[in-house]
């Protein structure tokens, strides 16, 4: 419920997915639902889904050179930085997963995902990120989310969470992204101020990571 009692309708996400030719990789385009259940996932045309009038929240496309990039919309982010991310992959007790990186300059153009070889050539040093996300590939659960001091209370983890969910989704994975009950005071913060509630679970741990202190 809202702080004035009233119940706050979820924000029910649906993902209208399109194959890639030449790739096992998906074009995602996302909408808010009011008919369908949160994380539906939709193969075909646009006359597929359920909701007569869906509104657009982002999507994420390939460019010219193949690489992903992610567009949300205005109304969804504004007052965001531009950024642009480098992808990681990783593994953790034997399960795959996933960091973005997000930096804040025009090295590269908004919304685009690079890789981190792209990344070892670029003018640009790795302390100059601005935020990440780490998440598991099986489920989408998010195992960390970081914000420079700087860029805190500016949106980036909120971009950071929307790039994570609309690059799972590419990807082709199962899941969507969802916040567990262990998370830092910060990561508390950036919980309370989801736009989709129901992906977050109660704060159950405190978790004391240091980094993000």
């Amino acid at each position: 419920m809202s702080e004035s009692g009233e119940q706050v309708r979820p924000t029910n996400v649906v993902y209208q997915r399109f194959a890639i030719p030449g790739s096992s990789r998906f074009a995602i385009r996302a909408y808010r639902s009011n008919t369908e259940p949160d994380g539906t996932v939709i193969d075909g045309t646009e006359t597929s889904l359920g909701d007569p009038e869906p509104t657009l929240i982002g999507t994420l496309d390939v460019d010219e050179q193949r690489r992903p990039k992610i567009t949300i919309a205005e109304a969804a982010m504004r007052g965001a930085p531009p950024l642009w991310f480098v992808e990681i992959p990783s593994e953790r007790d034997g399960r795959q997963q996933l960091s973005l990186v997000a930096y804040a300059s025009n090295v590269f153009p908004t919304g685009t995902i690079i890789t981190n070889a792209t990344f070892f050539s670029a003018p640009v040093k790795s302390e100059a990120q601005v935020g990440a996300v780490r998440w598991f590939a099986d489920n989408g659960l998010v195992d960390q989310l970081f914000v420079a001091e700087g860029f805190r209370n500016k949106l980036v983890a909120m971009s950071l969470m929307f790039a994570a969910d609309g690059m799972h989704h590419h990807l082709g994975w199962s899941g969507v992204i969802h916040v567990g009950g262990n998370r830092t005071d910060l990561g508390q913060q950036a919980a309370q101020r989801s736009l989709n509630q129901q992906r977050v679970a109660p704060w159950t741990q405190r978790s004391r990571l240091q980094r993000d202190r």
